[in-house]
């Protein structure tokens, strides 16, 4: 059994274990130890590669993993204003203007090839408009922290997705769709890439945020639309202020499911479909009335037949309005109340019924779902990473994240000193077909419980799993080496173990994104047979590679750099 601080390599650890790596992780934070993990260049403007360029390949990556990875996030968090040397500064990690990442995996073009894998890079800012109104003093919308000049809030957080058939890619603003038939599509040149040669399977992605707009960008130059819009700009009588970046997606049809939030006296829930094709969205459920507050959340639940909504402890002042006078979601959000729980609204997605389960959880928060299924006794499972309360969201400030005038050790030695304050994979289960009490449903039960650092952020599945009973959860977690994230694991619900890989001292990993190998020997349809792709900061050297590992052993199998 390796130790749990070990870099460049990946162990294994037990559910035994984590009493004393919970333990080691606090120390780490006490001690900051985390000090001496370079993030500094994590946090510096990028350079655009509007190319695309052939990168190196070290190892190998499957030819069956070929496609598109398109990687979101921060990527300017300075920008000069004048002459004089005043700037505009980005104080959280959210705020981050964005950048948008093109990995093109193409596959040699016959089996007996001696070429191997190939991967070429592309990038492209996605914030020129808003730099231009920030030194035109003429900034708009909200962001998640910024406490001046507020920006559009593009919460660029790292993160990425893989597509072979159908690209839906995580983040401009959050998140990117393609082709959803409520939006426009914009004139575009055909969609083959005349370097690589791979043509392109949507004819524009859409990206959208925690806030009601989304905007078109093109999918091979990565050049974003002239313009956000909102479902309002469509046609459509459905306005609303805010709405989750994350929506729900059903695997089979491809309709969207997601709410829009109306501030004001009554905060008003709309959740609403998106069909293939349609040209307005659904309503399905109006939420409202007593104990349905305006809240901040980042994601939602879908199950083979139901909407889940969960609204979590981070409610916000003014029912909402109070964005709309502070431009920053942090501020709007009220202290955190333990009597305020966690309220479940269970949405039925088929037949018309509306709302059809109301459910409690003790208070909390959570930034991402992770799954929901059901099983054949009626009941429905709903997973996520959910912390105790909302103390989470500091850590992302920039000062922070690189332990500016001492600022990242003060933050982390109270934050460690609050037990669970690093979240947990939590599994709630909850009795659709139970009689209900005062309007509620029996109490959930709580099926899967695993603490960080045994599992992390930005979780991913198999996607084959989604809307199905999954046992691995792959995520980025942290051990107290550094104020980012640094390592990933995979985690068995079932068994409670986890396989952990880390690269060397100041490694980085972003979001793991799981592929399937479609091609599997032996009939071994296993649900962790494919690669994991993660986008890694090397710190110490300025630059990132593309990892590919293997989802079953968590052994590097290679490298694009």
């Amino acid at each position: 059994m390796s130790c749990f601080g070990a870099t460049a390599s990946a162990f294994e650890r037990s559910v035994c274990d984590l009493a004393e790596d919970s333990q080691a992780t606090v120390q780490n934070w006490e001690a900051g130890n985390f000090d001496e993990w370079p993030n500094e260049a994590g946090l510096e403007a990028l350079t655009e590669e509007r190319g695309p360029v052939k990168l190196r390949t070290i190892g190998e990556i499957p030819a069956w993993a070929a496609g598109s990875l398109y990687r979101t996030g921060p990527g300017v968090y300075s920008v000069d204003l004048d002459d004089s040397g005043r700037s505009y500064d980005v104080q959280h990690w959210f705020d981050g203007l964005g950048h948008v990442h093109r990995f093109e995996i193409v596959a040699p073009k016959s089996s007996d090839s001696s070429e191997g894998t190939s991967v070429w890079y592309s990038s492209r800012r996605q914030c020129d408009d808003f730099i231009a109104q920030v030194r035109a003093g003429a900034t708009q919308g909200f962001s998640f922290a910024q406490r001046k000049d507020p920006c559009i809030g593009l919460f660029g957080k790292v993160m990425s997705s893989f597509s072979r058939k159908m690209v839906t890619t995580k983040n401009l603003q959050v998140t990117v769709s393609p082709d959803v038939g409520v939006y426009p599509q914009d004139s575009v040149k055909p969609l083959i890439d005349t370097v690589t040669g791979h043509t392109a399977n949507v004819k524009s992605l859409w990206a959208a945020t925690d806030n009601a707009y989304v905007r078109q960008i093109d999918p091979i130059t990565l050049e974003p639309g002239p313009k956000c819009l909102t479902l309002g700009d469509m046609g459509t009588e459905f306005a609303y202020h805010s709405s989750c970046a994350h929506p729900g997606r059903d695997p089979k049809t491809g309709d969207y499911f997601n709410y829009g939030l109306k501030f004001g006296r009554v905060p008003t829930y709309s959740i609403y479909q998106l069909h293939e094709g349609d040209s307005k969205p659904r309503v399905i459920a109006d939420i409202q009335g007593p104990g349905v507050a305006a809240a901040y959340m980042h994601s939602c639940f879908l199950s083979p037949s139901y909407f889940v909504l969960c609204i979590p402890s981070s409610h916000l002042a003014w029912n909402g309005l109070k964005l709309l006078w502070n431009l920053n979601i942090i501020d709007t959000i009220l202290p955190f109340k333990e009597s305020q729980k966690c309220r479940w609204f269970v949405v039925d997605r088929h037949h018309g019924r509306g709302v059809v389960g109301r459910f409690e959880t003790p208070a909390g928060f959570f930034f991402h779902s992770v799954n929901a299924f059901e099983d054949d006794e009626g009941h429905l499972f709903c997973e996520m990473v959910e912390y105790p309360n909302t103390d989470i969201m500091s850590s992302f400030y920039c000062n922070v994240m690189l332990n500016k005038n001492g600022s990242g050790k003060s933050f982390w030695k109270s934050f460690a000193s609050k037990p669970g304050n690093m979240g947990a994979l939590r599994r709630y289960q909850f009795d659709i077909n139970a009689e209900l009490t005062s309007g509620l449903g029996p109490a959930p039960k709580l099926v899967v419980d695993i603490p960080a650092p045994h599992v992390g952020e930005l979780p991913t599945i198999n996607p084959a799993y989604s809307t199905k009973k999954h046992r691995y959860v792959y995520s980025v977690v942290t051990r107290g080496l550094s104020t980012m994230y640094d390592a990933i694991a995979k985690t068995d619900t079932v068994s409670g173990n986890v396989i952990i890989w880390s690269g060397e001292k100041g490694h980085t990993p972003g979001e793991p994104i799981f592929v399937a190998n479609p091609e599997p020997e032996n009939n071994n349809e296993a649900e962790d047979n494919g690669v994991l792709l993660s986008v890694v900061l090397d710190g110490a050297n300025r630059k990132s590679y593309l990892l590919c590992l293997d989802a079953c052993t968590m052994q590097e199998r290679g490298r694009a750099e």
